[in-house]
């Protein structure tokens, strides 16, 4: 039985499945209304049968959330820039505080023997510098000790990213679909030498190294439920390739859907329905999500993305091969076009058929309309040749 509560069951009518529903029954509980987005949005008002909430509370929560991490994030930073800073100066006091020690130990008469002491100290070193800068001939300089800059090349390799990767500075990624920007709130430094390929070993990119999922571990997140809930803006890509609108079927089940969208709202409802077959299903809607995230990071472009949901999506799809198998397709009917052409090419003298331009008589296109078939369709010549019984099927 599914979490969600059920939709009718607060209804005046109340819900016709009864204990039989898949959904829970709360009393008092209706989902939440999908027109409204603000008062004056949905047209039931106070007479709607679902819950008005609204978008304002959660977007501020999660904005304070991020900005709380980027301030700690800042904070860390400056602090471990101040305790470099508390170093260097400590290590250059050791000295001074080992003469004080010492001067301590000495046992003074009077309070005056122990500032003129101190005041002696302070008058030499002020005259040692000087005496460095009048000596130091023109043109030259003295050489200082060299500072650690261990802190900040450390400092740098915390803060810097991989320079194929899409992320910026303060450790966010763009969505490629919606354009949201992903917090990552872990950036462990990555290396500049390049992984194994994924292939050869037959693992996936999250599984290669950790990490690389460890650091992209949100993004996938955000792909995962968005794909889950059948986020629109998310599902922007069946528009792109007309691929997605043709038959095709689950490569776990085998069950036929009339387009893809159909089949992804299956694989939705398998992972959330919890049966024997989810975690197969689960595995399916994980290589979707992998197929945004590398594209997003920038190990894959958009042609390699689209390969990717293709071979997963549409059953028909199997690479460049399908390119190829349609033009011997054609080239094939064009073939058997040509031999009807030639068996009516001198039968008649109307100039009605002098002038077609398909090669196919009255008779021909008659018995092609018979069979629902256009004389310019590219299989017309195919078809013809099987009526003909030229080939058989």
């Amino acid at each position: 039985m599914s979490t969600e509560p059920c939709v009718y069951f607060n209804s005046p009518s109340g819900c016709w499945f009864g204990d039989h529903c898949r959904f829970t029954h709360v009393k008092g509980v209706a989902p939440r209304c999908r027109f409204y987005s603000g008062p004056g949005t949905c047209r039931n008002g106070s007479q709607c049968y679902f819950r008005h909430v609204d978008l304002e509370g959660p977007t501020k929560k999660l904005k304070d959330v991020i900005t709380s991490e980027v301030d700690k994030g800042i904070a860390s930073a400056l602090q471990k820039l101040s305790m470099s800073s508390d170093d260097a100066k400590s290590f250059g006091s050791k000295n001074k505080t080992k003469k004080e020690n010492d001067e301590s130990k000495k046992e003074p008469t009077a309070e005056g023997d122990t500032r003129k002491i101190v005041w002696k100290e302070k008058s030499a070193e002020v005259d040692c510098a000087s005496k460095l800068e009048n000596d130091k001939p023109d043109g030259e300089t003295i050489a200082s000790p060299p500072e650690d800059n261990s802190c900040l090349k450390k400092e740098e390799q915390d803060t810097c990213v991989d320079k194929n990767s899409k992320m910026d500075k303060s450790g966010s990624i763009k969505c490629g679909e919606c354009g949201k920007l992903i917090h990552m709130k872990t950036l462990p430094g990555v290396s500049n030498e390049e992984p194994d390929d994924a292939e050869d070993d037959g693992k996936s990119v999250s599984s290669t190294d950790s990490d690389v999922t460890h650091k992209y571990n949100e993004l996938e997140q955000h792909y995962y439920h968005k794909l889950l809930s059948m986020n629109k803006d998310h599902l922007g890509f069946l528009q792109h390739d007309p691929r997605f609108h043709k038959e095709t079927l689950c490569n776990v089940c085998g069950r036929v859907f009339g387009k893809t969208r159909h089949l992804l709202q299956h694989i939705t409802d398998k992972v959330k329905s919890g049966s024997d077959d989810e975690e197969n299903h689960t595995e399916l809607l994980h290589e979707l999500v992998l197929a945004f995230t590398t594209r997003d990071i920038g190990l894959d472009d958009d042609k390699e993305c689209m390969d990717t949901l293709l071979l997963q999506l549409v059953a028909s799809y199997t690479g460049d091969s399908d390119s190829s198998s349609d033009s011997n397709h054609r080239n094939l009917g064009d073939f058997f076009r040509i031999l009807a052409m030639k068996e009516h090419l001198g039968d008649s003298d109307d100039s009605d058929y002098a002038c077609n331009p398909w090669g196919f008589d009255e008779d021909d296109m008659f018995e092609l309309a018979c069979q629902g078939i256009k004389p310019w369709d590219p299989e017309a010549g195919m078809a013809l040749a099987v009526l003909n019984g030229y080939i058989d099927i």
